[in-house]
């Protein structure tokens, strides 16, 4: 993950600043031109309150120290004009955006050529599209998090050709098109987001081959779309084109075809059209999973086919649909069959194995199952389990164990379920059976193994999962017990629940100070043998320190000791050295101070 090491803080400021400066927070610079001329790798670039031009240009920076752009702390950056193409253009590598407000603009609120690229905490609008990857060659290691996207004329996130990209804990709304269309891609997270599509003629999200010469090749193999809530795509929520490899699990995916669209289905599967990439074979559309997922057909009160589909499907795919699986999904109004449609006409009718029973979603969400979100922003339920929620406990395990031994490599059945993180981010926490906890920090989507931080031992047929409380996972995209520890999609609903569409953009930028507040997780498990997750929230930048203390009082770890970023943060303690016994963790920033008790049981 980046790191400052070696920085050097500049400002900018477009109102009192000088060029003649020293770029300091007393002394700021006038021009972001005058400060791309000066700053070296490593540095970071804080702008004042202010309306800048459209950038380009941008120095780049190098391993471990990324060059950082972004608005000085109680400051919002505003970078606009609506007669140029692209908010920001960035071709070099190592480069984070923070905190920025970026639109109008004519096309691009950010057009990325470049590698190692985040962004983070900026708020996208009033735009064709708010983010989009150079076509001509393959990006890789881009992350895209706790960003505010919407009014837009065209897609909301446009990544082709794209390799290690990750797109977590967003909020999307109000799109022309589908908020999410990531094309080729290979190594992609995507989870935790809240989309709602008013006004838009398509979905959410779709998925498909890309730009890329080979479309027949591993297509989308291993990208990865969980705990996100979708609502509202008039079509569909999730469009599967020409994907190969999919994993779509413990996701919501509600109120879709509000518009009255013919597509009646939740997920729609298509083979691209020839007219695409002529003279190019077309990928196959299969080996896609959807499992653990709540699903909602919003079609009228009606038995024909039409009106319940839950999946449909061009008429030439039918070989493709055997090869994707279907798991354990609930679903609601609908008899839980497959269609394969033709335009109107009804080619292929068979059941869905996996899809569970029909629900009534007042069961499930403690909501009414009419969720008639458009009309108003301010009445966004709440996605949390009711207290007797048949999704409690209901979820499936994502994949077991193959032979048995003790290893850190450890064979599965599927290892595309989980995720390394590839230095963005922690890779994926899981349980191995029901006891050792280790993370993920590499897979081999061809042998199927994942290597994991640590040796642990297993037996065939273990379950192997991500983090989860009770006897089983939950379906859908919260786990009861871990909501406040678990950074998922509650985080973007929040920030949701506070965005008014008829307010400016002033108040939307108050809003979207994600996370509101800091705080100190409970470490989970506890007790612990010998491995524990301790998750904390940062709600500004700053240096932080996380340290273990035994019951003497005596310093026996610092796990962290850096400055990072606000934001949500997990780190994994292995234990493996230490004595059974009661011990003390303490996080401590210049703004906050905690600390909570776990017990070491061997």
């Amino acid at each position: 993950m980046f790191c400052h090491a070696q920085a050097t803080e500049y400002y900018v400021d477009p109102v009192s600043g000088d060029d003649l400066n020293e770029g300091s927070d007393a002394f700021p610079w006038k021009t972001v031109s005058h400060a791309f001329s000066v700053i070296k790798p490593g540095d970071i670039l804080n702008l004042n309150a202010g309306t800048y031009q459209p950038m380009s240009d941008i120095p780049g920076g190098a391993p471990g120290l990324p060059v950082t752009i972004k608005s000085a702390d109680g400051h919002r950056a505003l970078i606009t004009n609506p007669n140029i193409n692209n908010g920001i253009l960035i071709t070099n590598d190592y480069v984070i955006l923070d905190g920025l407000e970026i639109g109008p603009v004519k096309s691009n609120g950010i057009n990325i050529q470049a590698n190692y690229i985040t962004v983070r905490h900026c708020i996208i609008h009033d735009m064709g599209l708010a983010l989009k990857t150079n076509t001509s060659y393959v990006n890789h290691h881009i992350l895209m998090e706790y960003c505010s996207i919407y009014n837009l004329s065209d897609i909301g996130i446009f990544p082709d050709a794209i390799e290690k990209m990750i797109i977590r804990n967003n909020v999307m709304y109000n799109s022309q098109s589908v908020m999410m269309d990531p094309g080729g891609v290979q190594e992609m997270l995507i989870e935790n987001n809240f989309v709602i599509n008013p006004g838009n003629p398509l979905g959410a999200l779709k998925i498909r081959w890309g730009n890329v010469e080979d479309v027949s090749g591993p297509n989308c193999n291993g990208a990865i779309v969980r705990n996100n809530i979708f609502l509202e795509g008039d079509k569909y929520n999730l469009l599967l084109a020409s994907a190969n490899g999919a994993m779509v699990y413990n996701n919501v995916m509600i109120n879709n075809m509000l518009n009255g669209y013919l597509e009646r289905a939740v997920v729609y599967m298509q083979r691209d059209p020839a007219d695409i990439n002529v003279g190019k074979p077309l990928g196959p559309n299969q080996r896609n999973v959807l499992k653990n997922n709540i699903i909602q057909v919003n079609g009228p009160d009606s038995d024909t086919w039409m009106h319940h589909a839950l999946i449909e499907a061009r008429e030439d795919m039918v070989d493709d649909i055997k090869t994707n699986e279907f798991e354990n999904n609930l679903y609601y109004k609908s008899p839980g069959k497959l269609y394969i449609v033709s335009g109107s006409e009804l080619i292929m009718e068979d059941a869905v194995n996996g899809w569970g029973e029909q629900f009534d979603l007042n069961s499930i969400v403690g909501q009414s199952p009419e969720l008639q979100i458009k009309d108003s922003l301010e009445s966004v339920y709440d996605f949390m389990p009711a207290p007797s929620s048949p999704v409690i406990d209901s979820g499936t395990q994502l994949t077991i164990t193959l032979g048995s031994g003790t290893s850190d490599v450890i064979p599965v059945e599927d290892s595309r379920y989980f995720y390394s993180g590839h230095d963005m981010i922690s890779g994926d926490a899981v349980i191995i059976g029901n006891h050792d906890t280790a993370t993920v920090i590499a897979r081999d989507i061809t042998e199927n193994t994942i290597t994991l931080n640590k040796a642990v031992s297993w037996a065939e047929g273990d379950s192997v999962s991500l983090l989860f409380s009770g006897s089983a996972p939950d379906i859908g995209v919260f786990e009861l017990g871990l909501e406040k520890e678990i950074a998922n999609a509650a985080g973007a609903e929040e920030l949701f629940r506070r965005i008014n569409r008829e307010t400016g953009v002033n108040a939307i930028a108050e809003a979207d100070q994600f996370p509101s507040d800091f705080s100190l997780s409970q470490n989970f498990p506890n007790p612990f043998n010998p491995q524990t997750l301790i998750r904390y929230q940062l709600a500004a930048a700053g240096q932080v320190k996380l340290t273990v203390y035994n019951i003497l009082g005596e310093q026996v770890a610092v796990l962290v000791s850096e400055r990072q970023q606000a934001g949500l943060h997990q780190v994994l303690w292995d234990a493996g050295t230490f004595a059974s016994g009661l011990y003390f963790y303490t996080l401590e920033t210049p703004e906050f101070r905690d600390v909570k008790k776990m017990v070491l049981l061997r």
